[in-house]
C-alpha cells in the first residue's frame, strides 16, 4: 500500500471509533430501525442510486461525443461504474485517473479526457450549490426553524461552496489564473529546484483551457449538462425523504438539507467524504427525525449511495479490463 494512503486509512478508523462512542450504545437500536425498513424501500433506494450512475452515464455521453463520436450510453453508464469502483477502493483519491483511463480506452487522449473529467466535476459541484441555494430561497423559514442556530455556519459553508466553484472555474478557463500561480510557484522556488515541475504545469493548464473551451462551445450545451447533473443529484437527494418520511417535512424539504448536507461535507478535507458526510448527516438528520432514526437513515443512504455502485463497479471493472487483456486493444 502507497504510503500516502495510510492517512486516509487511519482518518477513517478515528472516524469509526468517534462513531462508536457516539452510538455504541444505541447499535442495537439502529440495527433494529435497519431491520424494520421495508424491503420495498430498500428496494426503492437501490434504484435511485441506480439512477444516479445512469444519468451520470448520459453527461459522459453529452462531453465525451464531442471528442469521439462512437461513444455510447452504454458507454457511459459503463464510465459512471468504473469510476464509482475506484472512487471507493482508493477513498476519493484515484476518481478522475479511472475516468481519464476509461476515456482513454474509449479513444479519447488524455488531455481531452482530463478535460471531460475537470469539466463535469465544476458542473457538479455548481449543481450541488444550486441545489443548496435552492434550499436556502424556497425554504428559508423550515430551515430556520430546525436549522437556525446554525445558520452563520450554513452561510459561512455555502460560501466557501461558492469560492470553490469560483475557483475550479478559474482552473479550467482562466491563462491569467494559470500564469498567476505559476508566478507564485517561481517566487516560492527561489533556489529554482522545481523549474521543470512549473513548466509542465503551465503546459498542461494551456491544454486544460483548450480542451475546455472545445467543449463549452455551446452554452446551450452547459446549460443542458447542468440540469443533468441536477437531475442526478436529486437521485441521491430523495434517499433520506424515502427512508426516514419525517414529520413536517416533505420530499423537496428533505432533498434540500440533503443538498446541504454534501456542500459542507464537500468542504471538509476527508477521503472520499468519508466521516464529513456522517457526522453533518446525523447531525442535521436527528434534529428531525432523532438520533436513532438519523444515524439508521445514513447507513442505507451510505449503501445505496457508496455500496451499491461499488458492487456495480466491480464487476464492470472484472469484464472491462479481460476483455482489454484479450483483445489487447481500445474499445
Amino acid at each position: 500500500m502507497k504510503k500516502n494512503n495510510w492517512w486516509k486509512i487511519i482518518f477513517i478508523v478515528i472516524v469509526l471509533i468517534i462513531l462508536c462512542l457516539l452510538f455504541g450504545d444505541s447499535f442495537f437500536s439502529i440495527q433494529k430501525e435497519i431491520s424494520d425498513t421495508a424491503g420495498q424501500t430498500i428496494l426503492g433506494i437501490c434504484l435511485c442510486g441506480v439512477f444516479y450512475n445512469l444519468s451520470e452515464g448520459l453527461v459522459y455521453v453529452w462531453l465525451a461525443r464531442r471528442h469521439q463520436n462512437d461513444f455510447h450510453y452504454r458507454d457511459g453508464i459503463a464510465c459512471s461504474y468504473y469510476t464509482a469502483f475506484y472512487r471507493t477502493v482508493t477513498l476519493g483519491s484515484g476518481t478522475a485517473a479511472a475516468t481519464v483511463y476509461f476515456l482513454y480506452k474509449k479513444g479519447i487522449q488524455v488531455p481531452e479526457g482530463v478535460a471531460i473529467c475537470a469539466v463535469q466535476y465544476v458542473l457538479q459541484r455548481i449543481a450541488v450549490a444550486v441545489f443548496g441555494g435552492a434550499g436556502f430561497l424556497f425554504c428559508g423559514p423550515y430551515m430556520n426553524r430546525w436549522f437556525g442556530e446554525y445558520r452563520m455556519e450554513l452561510i459561512l459553508g455555502y460560501g466557501l461552496t461558492a469560492v470553490i466553484c469560483l475557483v475550479l472555474i478559474l482552473a479550467c478557463v482562466s491563462e491569467r489564473f494559470h500564469r498567476t500561480l505559476a508566478w507564485l510557484g517561481r517566487k516560492a522556488d527561489r533556489k529554482h529546484k522545481y523549474e521543470d515541475k512549473i513548466m509542465q504545469m503551465e503546459g498542461k493548464g494551456m491544454l486544460l483551457r483548450q480542451e475546455t473551451a472545445n467543449l463549452m462551445k455551446d452554452r446551450r450545451d452547459i446549460i443542458l449538462v447542468l440540469l443533468m447533473e441536477l437531475v442526478k443529484l436529486g437521485c441521491w437527494y430523495v434517499i433520506p425523504y424515502m427512508i426516514l418520511h419525517p414529520a413536517g417535512s416533505g420530499i423537496f424539504e428533505t432533498a434540500c438539507v440533503t443538498s446541504l448536507i454534501l456542500m459542507l461535507a464537500g468542504i471538509i478535507p476527508a477521503p472520499g467524504g468519508l466521516g464529513s458526510t456522517e457526522g453533518v448527516f446525523i447531525l442535521l438528520f436527528s434534529r428531525i427525525a432523532g438520533g436513532i432514526e438519523a444515524a439508521s437513515a445514513m447507513l442505507l443512504y451510505r449503501f445505496a449511495t457508496y455500496m451499491v455502485p461499488c458492487a456495480l463497479g466491480g464487476i464492470c471493472v472484472i469484464i472491462f479490463h479481460k476483455y482489454w487483456k484479450a483483445n489487447g486493444d481500445k474499445g
